[in-house]
């Protein structure tokens, strides 16, 4: 595979430094250090900010967490996460109603599985009342807009009755269409990953039992079948692992899979058939139940190649081997070449669930994170200081995040030459929690061809401004509005520098009792946001928005109708914020 510049002088950075100055655990000085049982976690921006939040799930009764990143660090927020009675297995976060923040499904194994609803910031479980089922056995769950109506619906996978599928009601409520799907019953099942294999526009599952056989089932505008033979899946055994990555880059996305006893890519043909590859580099780890890995894949190192982390190599707690970092090399043809870098990175240790890829700190690398049974957690910081990623992010018509399973395609401006394809694979082979996060030279053209799960596709052709785009001229964010456009462009000459305004926020009486007094104080005019927020960091209510005069202009909030405590005031003006904190007592 061909490189670009930018990723041959990353290559010539790794052979020049050691590995071990290659990633740093920085979790203990973010406070990400649990200790807890095994667990899901997931990066994503949960709040808004622009930053990757960490939701952190523990099974066997022991706490869940959220933590929100601020200040160039991670702060535990309470956000109303079940604590009793919970086996979460697999969290996943998607903004099901369209209101603008992410909720929740949770698959629970020992326990119920829950559909929590956020409600301005704040989980509230709604399982029952949504018409979701409470049934236990919950292994996997997977989101699927199955009707192409921008609505995500659900599937998941039970232990002892294979599934359990629900579409969503435009957000109101869901409706049981197992039977609809053609999804058949099966006992003894373990994982499912998902993607749309062949491009058409339908996710289709590749699912593993423990024991048994594993199956691949192709989506057919909804209904699926199973095309395990016909696809040439039959020995692709998952057992507990599998993801869909498109390793050679060739937008099609292939199957890793671990049952077999060995770490096995299936090549994607382009037409629902897959041919095994010839993996090197990878030595056998699996002896016993359940014979396979967690797996995460990334690029990590910038060089146009698909790295791979394998979790729990034989079975995690049932017989602990090392963890393995496969470094690609290089893939030609069916052959694919790795080497395994754990043992330089010190990450030769046992994680006994998925490990997640996401850029904590925005530098422009990803980090990798990880969680081993009764230790605490690490957060591997990448050291390598690469190019701010390209985010796309693909938004509703309206900026809502109903576009979960998107896909986006980069080319050579004006051909068909493919730079890069983001996969519709949640497991996040190349995306960090904000969509679709991409290695791209930031002052270079690009044309990006985004896909959308209602069968909606933006391309140059039929929207002129996604043709041509320079990262550099959007500070590396691209909005893409489905049957909108790009969104927030900025001007391709340099902008005026944003001077600073000095300004300064006085409140009195602090502690208040009814209403506290607020003078925001400018030296010249300017536009401002004046919000209030709680100890939790949820917004309970706006001051202003809009322009201020220079001077003094008094604000006043009535604490009526708001619970003793503390809360925040946030004044945000040009590139400067301000924090004041408010005490009301009753």
């Amino acid at each position: 595979m061909g490189k670009s510049v930018l990723s041959l002088l990353f290559a010539l950075f790794i052979t020049t430094a050691s590995y071990a100055q290659m990633f740093t655990d920085v979790a203990p000085d973010l406070g990400l250090d649990i200790v807890s049982p095994w667990g899901d976690a997931f990066a994503i921006d949960f709040n808004g900010d622009e930053n990757n939040d960490v939701i952190y799930t523990s099974r066997y009764n022991a706490p869940s967490y959220y933590f929100q990143f601020d200040g160039g660090t991670y702060h535990q927020v309470s956000i109303n996460m079940p604590q009793d009675d919970a086996d979460p297995w697999k969290v996943i976060p998607v903004d099901f109603d369209h209101d603008g923040d992410l909720d929740m499904i949770m698959c629970e194994y020992h326990s119920r599985s829950r559909y929590l609803e956020n409600q301005h910031g704040r989980m509230v479980e709604r399982t029952s009342q949504k018409g979701l089922s409470t049934r236990t056995g919950g292994r996997d769950v997977a989101v699927v807009d199955l009707n192409h109506d921008v609505w995500m619906d659900i599937i998941i996978g039970y232990r002892d009755i294979g599934w359990k599928a629900y579409v969503n009601n435009a957000g109101v409520d869901f409706s049981d269409v197992t039977s609809e799907v053609n999804l058949p019953m099966i006992d003894d099942f373990h994982r499912f990953c998902e993607t749309d294999v062949d491009l058409d526009g339908d996710v289709d599952l590749f699912m593993t039992t423990v024991g048994g056989d594993d199956y691949f089932f192709r989506n057919n505008g909804g209904t699926f079948e199973d095309y395990t033979d016909e696809s040439g899946l039959r020995e692709a055994t998952g057992r507990g692992g599998c993801l869909w990555a498109d390793f050679d880059n060739d937008k099609f996305p292939d199957l890793l899979v671990g049952g077999t006893g060995k770490h096995t890519i299936w090549h994607n043909n382009g037409n629902a058939t897959f041919t095994e590859m010839d993996v090197h580099g990878t030595p056998v780890q699996f002896n016993v139940y359940p014979y396979t890995a967690a797996y995460a894949a990334a690029d990590y190192d910038q060089d146009g190649d698909l790295d791979v982390f394998a979790g729990q190599p034989g079975g995690g707690t049932y017989d602990d081997k090392p963890d393995q970092f496969f470094q690609c090399d290089s893939i030609v043809g069916l052959d694919a070449y790795f080497t395994d870098i754990a043992p330089e990175l010190g990450m030769n240790i046992q994680a006994d669930t998925r490990p997640q890829f996401f850029d904590y700190d925005r530098d422009g690398d990803l980090d990798l994170f990880l969680r081993i049974y009764g230790e605490p957690s690490r957060l591997y910081r990448n050291n390598l200081n690469g190019v701010a990623g390209t985010r796309v992010r693909a938004e509703g018509p309206e900026g809502e995040q109903d576009c979960w399973l998107s896909r986006v395609e980069v080319y050579v401006p004006g051909t068909n030459n493919l730079v890069v394809c983001s996969e519709t694979n949640y497991g996040g082979a190349r995306r960090d929690g904000f969509n679709h996060c991409l290695a791209l030279d930031p002052h270079t053209a690009y044309d990006l061809v985004v896909y959308y799960t209602d069968g909606t596709v933006m391309s140059p052709t039929n929207f002129p401004d996604l043709g041509a785009l320079v990262p550099a001229e959007f500070n590396n964010t691209v909005i893409v509005r489905r049957g909108v456009g790009v969104m927030g462009v900025t001007p391709a000459a340099d902008p005026a520098p944003v001077l600073p305004i000095e300004f300064d926020v006085a409140a009195y009486p602090n502690p208040f009792n009814a209403v506290v007094n607020i003078d925001l104080t400018f030296s010249a005019g300017a536009d401002i946001t004046a919000k209030m927020f709680d100890l939790q960091g949820r917004q309970v209510t706006t001051l202003l928005t809009g322009r201020i005069a220079a001077g003094t202009t008094r604000l006043q909030w009535s604490g009526e109708g708001f619970s003793s405590g503390i809360y925040f005031l946030r004044v945000t003006s040009n590139n400067a914020t301000k924090n004041t904190k408010l005490v009301l007592l009753k």
